[in-house]
C-alpha cells in the first residue's frame, strides 16, 4: 500500500534482486504500481496489468454493488456513474489526479449526495467512514496506473489512465485468456522453473 514499500518487499523475497532496479523499471514503464484488487495497491509486470484487471473486474464491480447497494451497470446510480466517466478520462488526460481529485469531479457531474458516498463500518460512525462511490465505480471500470513522482507517499498517488501511461489501446484480453496468461505467473516466481502445464500434467 505504501510506495516505499515495494523494494522492502522484493529484497525480502529474493536474495539476488537489485531493488534499484525497480525504480528505473516503474520510471521505464516496464511495471506499473496499480490498484488491483479489492482496490488494493500492487506491482506488476507492464505486460500483466491488463489479463488482471480482466480477471478482478467482476470482483470490483461486486464490490461496488454491495457497498452502494445498486447495480454498477444497470442501476440509476450506476448509469449516472458512468455517464460521469468521460470527465475523469478528460481531467487525466490533462494531468495527473490524485483518487479525491477524481471522485469530486464525478460527484459534481451526477449530483451525488453526500449520503450515498458513504456507509456505516463496525465502530466507525456512518460519517466518518467514506466509500468514495465515483472513484471506486471509475477505477473499477478504466485501468490506471500510479505515476511514480518524488515525494509520493501514502494516500498521495497520482493517476494516470493505464492506456495513456503503457501506450496501448486499452484493449484488454477475454477472462478465460487473461486467467490462462496469469496462471503461470506465480509458479514462474516461486516454482523454482516449474511451469503449470508440467505440473498439471503430473497431478492428472
Amino acid at each position: 500500500q505504501h510506495p516505499e514499500w515495494p523494494p522492502v518487499a522484493l529484497a525480502a523475497r529474493s536474495a539476488t534482486a537489485r531493488t534499484a532496479n525497480l525504480a528505473r523499471a516503474l520510471a521505464g514503464r516496464k511495471v506499473v504500481r496499480s490498484s488491483l484488487m479489492r482496490l488494493t495497491i500492487h506491482v506488476v509486470d507492464a505486460a500483466d496489468l491488463w489479463p488482471m484487471f480482466t480477471v478482478v473486474q467482476p470482483l470490483r464491480l461486486n464490490q461496488w454493488r454491495l457497498l452502494l447497494k445498486a447495480d454498477p451497470v444497470t442501476s440509476a446510480l450506476g448509469k449516472r456513474m458512468t455517464a460521469a466517466h468521460p470527465v475523469a478520462i478528460d481531467a487525466l488526460r490533462a494531468r495527473p489526479c490524485t483518487s479525491l481529485e477524481l471522485d469530486r469531479l464525478m460527484a459534481a457531474e451526477v449530483g451525488l449526495a453526500a449520503t450515498a458516498t458513504t456507509r456505516p463500518a463496525w465502530r466507525q460512525p456512518q460519517s466518518q467512514v467514506v466509500v468514495r462511490a465515483a472513484w471506486r465505480h471509475f477505477a473499477a471500470f478504466v485501468p490506471l496506473v500510479h505515476v511514480p513522482w518524488e515525494g509520493e507517499g501514502y494516500g498521495r498517488s497520482q493517476y494516470l489512465l493505464a492506456e495513456d501511461w503503457l501506450g496501448s489501446d486499452g484493449a484488454g484480453p477475454d477472462e478465460a485468456s487473461a486467467r490462462a496468461h496469469l496462471a503461470p505467473r506465480p509458479l514462474a516466481a516461486f516454482g523454482q522453473g516449474r511451469t503449470a502445464s508440467s505440473i498439471f500434467s503430473r497431478a492428472s
